[in-house]
């Protein structure tokens, strides 16, 4: 729950205080300007227009908000923001978790990476991976499922459309290996926002000229990427992945 900042209760609360003093000068403004005419009519009259737009306002713009738990300007801030469900998550993991297990590789005991990165399990690193160590096949899905629900969370935030877990899945197998931001940038991504998901799904596999994409590592081809984002696509249009 989201609670109105103290600054803007304050001013809210202003507002009802803003009226009834309106009314109270109205009154005696009135009674001032007919009997004694101690002040010009266009004085009197300018103060109580300027009077009236503020308490306008504050009863409009503000005083709407008092009792909602989440103002408005919150809202906007949040709004087109995705935030996946529990039951979202896990219906992606189920289809996600054998895809990248199959195409990630397994090794139990810790390794040096090429760039001399402590590496475990999936391609897993971080504090957690100690060298010297080897890890049961249980923490190793564990840190797969982990991460994998943590890069959908993440790929939601660029593509903040409803997906179908299938596609889900596929995306965020993709982004687990080239990156969130790699696959947030992708053409993919680009037509997934725009809800064109035969072409979003395509576009893991091949670029809009029909030339392999994601399938090069060090700018060499690499037939192993590219059986991978065959099989990323297939799941992604709901068929069997090969």
């Amino acid at each position: 729950m989201q609670l109105v900042p103290n600054w803007r209760r304050a001013l809210e609360m202003r507002s009802v205080q803003i009226m009834l003093l309106t009314a109270v000068l109205n009154t005696a403004g009135s009674v001032w300007s007919v009997f004694i005419y101690a002040v010009p009519l266009w004085l009197w009259g300018a103060v109580n227009v300027g009077l009236m737009l503020a308490a306008g306002y504050a009863r409009l713009v503000l005083q709407p908000t008092l009792h909602q738990d989440r103002p408005h300007w919150r809202w906007r801030r949040d709004a087109g923001k995705a935030r996946p469900t529990a039951v979202a998550v896990a219906a992606m993991l189920v289809l996600a978790t054998p895809l990248a297990m199959q195409w990630e590789g397994k090794r139990n005991a810790t390794y040096l990476d090429i760039a001399g990165v402590p590496t475990a399990c999936y391609g897993q690193t971080g504090a957690s991976v100690k060298l010297g160590a080897t890890y049961p096949d249980s923490t190793c899905d564990a840190w797969l499922r982990q991460e994998l629900g943590e890069r959908y969370q993440q790929l939601a935030q660029c593509i903040p459309v409803e997906m179908a877990p299938h596609q889900a899945a596929a995306l965020t197998v993709f982004a687990y290996n080239v990156g969130v931001a790699g696959a947030c940038n992708s053409a993919a991504a680009r037509y997934a926002r725009a809800g064109d998901w035969p072409r979003a799904c395509r576009a893991i596999q091949l670029n809009d000229r029909g030339q392999p994409a994601w399938s090069y590592a060090g700018g060499r081809y690499v037939q192993g990427l590219a059986n991978r984002r065959a099989a990323e696509r297939a799941l992604c249009e709901g068929r069997a992945p090969r």
